[in-house]
C-alpha cells in the first residue's frame, strides 16, 4: 500500500467523538473519503506528532483503525478553533473497507497493547506487517 522508503515512523492517532467530523460513522466516512483527501488538513487540539514528515498515520475511530495516510507537515497556528493541523499527502489517504481491530493488531505481533485517547507509536521495524494489514483491509475498486 505504501512505499517503505517514504515512511519514517508509524503512529496511531485517535479521533475525538466531540469533533463534528467524527460524531458518527457516516461523518467519519465522509471525512476520510472526501474532506481529508480534498484539503489534506487534519486539525488537532493537542500536539501528538512532533516530527510529522513521512509519518504513516493509522487513524483510530472508537476502538479500531479505519483509515491511513502519510503526513507531510504540521502547522502550529490557530485554525477553526483548533491549535493547528497536520497536512497529509492527499493521494495517500485510504478509508479502509474493513476496519482493523485491536485483536488483529495484537495478532500481527507489532508490539501493540491497546487503544487509548493519545497517540501511540509503533516501531518502524513493523512497517511490513502494518502495510500488509492495511492491504488486507483495503479494497481498491
Amino acid at each position: 500500500m505504501y512505499p517503505e522508503n517514504i515512511v519514517t515512523q508509524i503512529r496511531i492517532l485517535p479521533t475525538s467523538s466531540s469533533d463534528p467530523d467524527f460524531k458518527d460513522e457516516k461523518a467519519m466516512k465522509n471525512f476520510f473519503s472526501i474532506k481529508l483527501p480534498l484539503n489534506g488538513k487534519f486539525h488537532f487540539h493537542r500536539n501528538n506528532v512532533a516530527q510529522p514528515k513521512g509519518t504513516l498515520i493509522l487513524f483510530q475511530y472508537k476502538n479500531a483503525i479505519v483509515a491511513s495516510g502519510i503526513m507531510e507537515s504540521r502547522k502550529d497556528t490557530l485554525d477553526e478553533g483548533y491549535k493547528g493541523y497536520y497536512i497529509f499527502n492527499k493521494d495517500s489517504i485510504n478509508l479502509l473497507t474493513k476496519s482493523i481491530s485491536k485483536d488483529e493488531l495484537k495478532d500481527a505481533d507489532v508490539g501493540f497493547e491497546r487503544f487509548g485517547n493519545t497517540s501511540k507509536r509503533i516501531d518502524i521495524k513493523y512497517f511490513r506487517e502494518i502495510n500488509n494489514l492495511l492491504d488486507e483491509h483495503f479494497d481498491e475498486k
